[in-house]
């Protein structure tokens, strides 16, 4: 088959006894000059490159109109079922190995709960594969950057495998930006909170080196602060609370001494962590 940009098959192409699947592998239903494609949530009319019915994750799109199709531009993006449109220009190596990574970081409950609230959320977080921050003379593996009107983008280094470490920390990033109302108490640590979840998520991995990081990761993985059984962790108490605060602290300090990191590794901190609150129900 041959088709028009919008995916309409070309008049002299239409023959009635070849199998109905055609663009991006939809059926296209002709009966009664229909000539739509059954594109799962929506049918899609390419005459007019429009869908027929509303997008139902229409208030995650506010600046596009809620009838177009994979965002007015057919020729870069994706739409596989109707409801979101693939911008990410990931490659099919890419997609699989975002896809495991994620995969395996599902079979965590905390995770799991996580990953669904951004996805249910009206903002808009986006995964992409390309150039990320250079920092100490080398790209980062994975970087989160918040939108200024809510939502944000997670980009993870082209060409580099997907680490699970990496991919629990930027997704927590986007995490702290959907809870973002919950900070404006005080200053606060965004990094350190990023890599207590890592330890807490995945057991006994070392994420950071620094000063008060590896103590507080200590202490988490031998059990001080209670169970370290992660899908139901009764963990989240006073002393937790204390030693959080003051470990994250040593943690800022020590970088701004020694000139490490950003802003965000070297914010005092002088709030409780929220989005593990949130994520241990406390």
């Amino acid at each position: 088959m041959q088709y028009y940009p919008s995916g309409l098959p070309w008049a002299e192409a239409m023959i009635p006894s070849e199998q109905p699947y055609k663009y991006n592998g939809k059926e296209f239903v002709e009966m009664h000059g229909l000539d739509e494609y059954d594109n799962k949530a929506r049918w899609y009319y390419p005459a007019i490159c429009r869908t027929t019915t509303m997008d139902p994750l229409a208030e995650k799109y506010y600046s596009t109109s809620p009838y177009v199709w994979c965002g007015n531009n057919p020729i870069t993006f994706i739409d596989a079922n109707g409801c979101w449109y693939d911008f990410s220009g990931m490659t099919n190596e890419e997609k699989t190995a975002f896809e495991s990574s994620v995969d395996i970081l599902k079979g965590n409950s905390m995770f799991q709960r996580l990953y669904t609230e951004l996805e249910d959320s009206p903002e808009k977080y986006s995964i992409i594969f390309g150039e990320t921050a250079y920092i100490d003379e080398h790209n980062v593996d994975g970087q989160f950057v918040p939108y200024r009107d809510g939502g944000g983008l997670i980009t993870f280094l082209s060409g580099k495998e997907i680490d699970g470490s990496v991919a629990a920390e930027e997704f927590f990033h986007a995490y702290q930006q959907h809870n973002r109302n919950l900070y404006t108490g005080g200053e606060f640590n965004r990094e350190f909170e990023a890599k207590t979840f890592v330890t807490l998520l995945i057991e006994h991995i070392c994420v950071g080196f620094f000063e008060g990081m590896s103590d507080f990761q200590q202490n988490i993985t031998s059990g001080v602060y209670g169970s370290n059984d992660h899908n139901s962790l009764v963990l989240y108490n006073d002393t937790f609370e204390r030693d959080y605060l003051k470990f994250a602290n040593i943690y800022a300090n020590y970088n701004k001494t020694n000139n490490i990191g950003d802003y965000n590794y070297q914010r005092n901190t002088l709030i409780p962590p929220f989005s593990l609150k949130r994520l241990f129900n406390f």
